[in-house]
């Protein structure tokens, strides 16, 4: 009962013959790998707490000069202090504001050293920062620490879209850095780059809750999922008539079916209301209703589908269920 752990669908592992380099370092994660951490009000307040010293430290030093350095300062005061929280005393491993505070640290920090003043491509500083975020989340001191992997994946997603968008002529003003001249195209193919992407990530989850590891697929749900709706946002935005609709349902059932996988609460409701959106949006766009009792007929059409086709799925697949020999 004093586990800081809660329970989890039980593993369906490989045998050890099998296993791989990366599942014998998921398994040298111990509990923290495969059980996802209970809710606790104290841990997230306190997360949150240390997640502001770094910026408020930067505040700070910087003052009202325009010199970065005050932010140098502050960042690599409140990774070291964090580091040796975690590392060099008897801290538990899953002291909040220690890894919030060297996360949002070390990933500015990374920032400004890749981006801001070598000037690479942003979209390989993106990259590199990602990986050596979860560099960090291998490394001892903060091994296992879900909130560098995250924010590492989440990271590397933004950098591979960069790379992938980034083509083509661009302008320069002053609100406007570096955007192509031909937004509209650049847009799509942002949106499906990262939907892509997004759902890899998603599927990543999938796996790892097959094997067990739902502490480490935790980590992958959020920017997977973030991923996926920035892409399917800017994505739609260009598409005509119901596909839209499509695209969400789509989406929307993926995000339903990894959930119900892995006893993710969160995520099977932002599936099903991603589903719900598809379904109205597809019944809207196609019956393009012109009054408004034409609006209540293809919202009244969209919640029989809702209420209706998981009903229809449920006795197809009870009686499935039945026919087979016993």
């Amino acid at each position: 009962m004093n586990s800081p752990y809660a329970s989890a669908p039980p593993p369906n592992n490989p045998t050890a013959q099998t296993r791989s380099g990366v599942l014998v370092f998921l398994d040298s994660l111990g509990e923290a790998g495969r059980l996802r951490p209970r809710p606790i009000l104290a841990n997230a307040l306190v997360g949150i707490g240390g997640a502001l010293v770094p910026i408020a430290l930067a505040v700070l030093f910087t003052g009202n000069s325009d010199s970065v350095s005050g932010v140098y300062i502050a960042c690599l005061l409140t990774f070291g202090a964090s580091f040796l929280l975690r590392f060099k005393t008897l801290i538990p491993a899953n002291f909040m504001p220690a890894t919030t505070s060297a996360a949002v640290s070390s990933l500015v920090l990374l920032f400004i050293i890749l981006i801001g003043d070598t000037e690479m491509d942003p979209g390989l500083g993106l990259l590199i920062a990602g990986a050596a975020h979860i560099g960090l989340w291998i490394a001892p001191g903060f091994k296992g620490a879900s909130l560098f992997l995250g924010a590492g994946t989440f990271v590397i997603i933004a950098g591979l879209v960069t790379l992938l968008s980034g083509d083509g002529e661009t302008f320069s003003n002053d609100l406007l850095y570096d955007l192509p001249i031909d937004l509209q195209s650049y847009l799509v193919r942002a949106g499906i780059s990262y939907m892509i992407l997004g759902a890899l990530v998603i599927v990543g989850v999938y796996f790892l809750d097959r094997y067990g590891y739902h502490a480490v697929g935790t980590s992958l749900v959020a920017p997977g999922m973030l991923a996926l709706i920035i892409g399917i946002f800017t994505t739609v935005q260009d598409m005509e008539n119901a596909g839209a609709g499509i695209l969400f349902f789509l989406v929307g059932v993926g995000l339903c079916y990894v959930g119900q996988l892995g006893q993710r609460r969160a995520m099977m409701w932002w599936g099903a209301t991603v589903t719900a959106v598809g379904v109205v949006a597809f019944f809207l766009l196609a019956i393009e209703p012109d009054s408004g009792s034409s609006i209540g007929l293809s919202l009244l059409i969209s919640a029989a589908v809702l209420i209706g086709g998981p009903t229809l799925v449920s006795k197809l697949r009870a009686a499935g269920a039945d026919s087979q020999p016993q």
